[in-house]
């Protein structure tokens, strides 16, 4: 088969996979809020509670820099052509996941911030 062809396969399944998730999502939702109103809730309690949900980019933001600077490390420890551990990938795999692991507890203390003192 062409690769195109492969290429193609992906795609469509990819957006496929994207559509079907956001449309049960949506239905989930609809059903959620279609419970809640028929207990007796009002549609104010049902906005503000989705005002309390957030993501934590900073941390996730944090942990991929991380990550990013180990693969950094890697590629500029190849282009030099320091033959640590005589090129041993695993090497690479342990400055990789030492960054991400300092990122993960850095991103822990930025996350936990106490405010007040």
């Amino acid at each position: 088969m062409d690769p195109r062809a492969y290429l193609t396969i992906i795609l469509v399944t990819f957006i496929i996979s994207v559509f079907l998730f956001w449309h049960f999502y949506n239905q989930a939702k609809m059903k959620e809020r279609l419970i809640f109103l028929e207990k007796g809730a009002k549609i104010e309690d049902l906005i503000t509670k989705k005002k309390g949900a957030k993501f934590p980019w900073l941390k996730t933001g944090i942990i991929i820099s991380g990550f990013g600077v180990g693969l950094g490390m890697c590629g500029i420890i190849e282009l030099v052509g320091i033959r640590l551990a005589h090129s041993n990938p695993i090497f690479n795999f342990a400055i990789m996941a030492i960054c991400s692991g300092l990122s993960m507890i850095i991103a822990n203390y930025v996350g936990n911030e106490k405010s007040g003192s």
